[in-house]
């Protein structure tokens, strides 16, 4: 597991109300840097507010949370969201956004081998997207989503896909992710070994523990 180094986003006493009642919270809880973190929620409806409060697009109804530093959080529907259906697998691979290499299994790779892993072949480069069929589209999000340069990731759906190549890609990343990883679900869901356990209860109710 990587290294943790430092915290990210700090929460004091936050509270989410709604109507006048609590509906999550007290949260006190820190997030560190290159954390994997397991996240169960009592809801969808708490798993959205979650996503929203973390990344700064609500206001908690009281305490305040504590940013240590710049942090950009993505999720995995955010970057669903941003593909350019228009645009090729070739085109993102010629632009700035493309890596030339990631970590995987502690080892330095070129991406072409990330592309090949997840089953995304020099054949499926050249048509746009929105011409490739919807398998093609999960492992070019897969791959978006591994090679983020986010501090903070937050994911769900992209952690129910069943495709073999995808839960391996996801597997062999999970340790080399550079940034803190929220992976929402079950655990079955989950590619690796999580460091903490966060849960919220259908009554809002927040805990936080090492997992083990």
């Amino acid at each position: 597991m990587a290294a943790k180094s430092g915290s990210l986003l700090v929460f004091h006493e936050v509270e989410v109300s709604h109507a006048g009642q609590v509906v999550m919270g007290p949260v006190d809880w820190t997030i560190h840097r290159a954390e994997r973190i397991w996240l169960e929620c009592g809801n969808t409806n708490q798993y959205e507010g979650f996503v929203e409060l973390i990344s700064g697009r609500r206001k908690p109804s009281a305490g305040y949370i504590e940013e240590l530093g710049g942090v950009t959080v993505q999720s995995d529907r955010w970057i669903r969201e941003s593909i350019n259906l228009n645009q090729s697998i070739q085109d993102y691979l010629h632009s700035t956004d493309a890596p030339e290499f990631v970590w995987m299994e502690n080892r330095r790779r070129s991406i072409n081998v990330l592309l090949d892993r997840i089953g995304l072949t020099p054949d499926k480069f050249r048509r746009p997207l929105k011409l490739q069929p919807g398998e093609v589209l999960d492992k070019f999000w897969v791959v978006r989503f591994l090679v983020s340069k986010a501090d903070l990731l937050i994911g769900r759906d992209i952690f129910m896909l069943a495709d073999p190549l995808v839960r391996g890609a996801l597997r062999v990343r999970w340790s080399d992710i550079p940034g803190a990883v929220i992976a929402a679900g079950e655990y079955a869901g989950l590619p690796g070994t999580p460091d903490v356990h966060v849960r919220v209860t259908g009554d809002g109710a927040f805990s936080s523990r090492p997992y083990s």
